[in-house]
């Protein structure tokens, strides 16, 4: 019993602890060109998250377009260049920090 509670307890870390990563690695990768709840250079995170929060492939479009760039996927003649740098880990682990923020603005 000791060790399944022990066994649940370090498992709630992880998750928190890749969850908190998740927008530590968008502040780092993303957060240049993308504002959180306002357009700058690009769209915000919220308005990211809007967009494929309802798509069941949203998080692989969002993973793609880190990793691969994109023109006109959030917008017509918007232009994002690749994030080479990013990892299929940390891309994914982004995107699903982008899309929470929908489950955030439901509450």
């Amino acid at each position: 019993m000791k060790y399944a509670l022990l066994g649940c307890a370090v498992a709630c870390l992880l998750v928190s602890g890749s969850a908190f990563a998740s927008e530590e690695l968008a502040k780092k990768n993303c957060m240049v060109c993308h504002q959180l709840d306002k357009a700058g250079m690009g769209p915000s995170m919220k308005d990211i998250s809007k967009k494929f929060a309802a798509d069941k492939e949203g998080e692989q479009k969002i993973v793609t377009v880190i990793q691969k760039g994109s023109k006109d996927a959030t917008g017509p003649g918007k232009m994002m260049a690749p994030m080479a740098n990013v990892s299929e880990a940390d891309a994914k682990a982004i995107a699903t920090w982008i899309l929470s923020l929908a489950a955030e603005e439901k509450k």
